[in-house]
């Protein structure tokens, strides 16, 4: 399914190289990847499988891994922060080395009570380790638009998101005459200034009676009706009140309250952020 994906996207197929991970039986008699783990250092692992293709390509720019805590092994926890991190050291040393970006593809897990950085499946060092982290979840309001956005980064300052869509293109199948339907993406031009948190904010839940959420949204419409407001004085008004910064934080996605960065004028680095109404000029 990835070359007719890849075929959709008119990439340029002569520099695409698929590599499956190599395979072990276990004691228990099951079938696991034998992955990048002790393994690679006595050239059975993915690895040194890795590393041979790399040599033999003709300047190499990425690699992409999904998702990568399969190709941890079958002796390493992906909940597990040294093991975590300990997979993803030769990976960076690799990207160092042979000056390429690499790429590790992970899920959610079902929290939906926590923050975005504790959203990602396994160990908090996963996004720790990584010198950028970008969240892609759906539109709730749209079934076939992704958002991308920040989640974590020590590259550059804090920026914005991006949204796309995908569209069904017909594609023809190799070998074939055959043509199916397959994924191509299609980026918008204009950035998104919605947050992780605010993306994987849950739902609230319909009642036929007044609820939290909904006095927090009377009470922030009232607090922001004179003009911008730091962010963090929202918090911390908002928490003497007893609304979470969670609950805020729906809130501020429910009424399309806008999310003002403000900039260091020196070095352009988001330094805080002012929410505002709307109709506020």
């Amino acid at each position: 399914i990835i070359i007719p994906r890849l075929m959709a996207m008119q990439a340029n197929l002569s520099r695409v190289c698929i590599l499956k991970g190599k395979k072990i039986t276990m004691d228990d008699g099951k079938v696991g990847l034998v992955g990048i783990d002790n393994l690679s250092k006595d050239k059975s692992g993915d690895l040194d499988m890795l590393l041979e293709v790399l040599d033999k390509a003709p300047n190499p720019k990425l690699v992409g891994i999904d998702p990568y805590t399969s190709y941890m092994g079958t002796k390493a926890d992906s909940n597990d922060n040294i093991a975590v991190r300990s997979f993803l050291r030769p990976l960076g040393e690799i990207a160092a080395d042979y000056n390429i970006a690499m790429i590790g593809i992970t899920h959610l897990n079902k929290k939906e009570d926590s923050s975005a950085d504790f959203r990602i499946l396994g160990s908090v060092g996963q996004q720790n380790a990584a010198r950028m982290a970008w969240l892609v979840a759906q539109d709730p309001d749209s079934e076939d638009r992704r958002y991308m956005v920040w989640l974590k980064g020590n590259l550059c300052p804090r920026n914005t998101g991006l949204a796309y869509r995908i569209l069904n293109v017909l594609v023809k199948q190799p070998g074939t005459e055959r043509k199916d339907f397959y994924s191509q993406i299609c980026f918008e031009k204009e950035p998104v200034q919605l947050t992780a948190n605010e993306l994987l904010a849950p739902k609230p839940q319909k009642s036929g009676r007044p609820c939290k959420q909904t006095d927090a949204s009377e009470w922030l419409e009232s607090f922001l009706s004179e003009g911008p407001v730091d962010s963090k004085l929202i918090f911390e008004e908002g928490e003497a009140l007893g609304y979470s910064q969670r609950t805020l934080e729906r809130v501020k996605k429910a009424n399309k309250i806008l999310g003002i960065p403000i900039k260091d004028a020196i070095t352009s680095r988001i330094i805080r952020w002012e929410w505002r109404l709307l109709q506020s000029s």
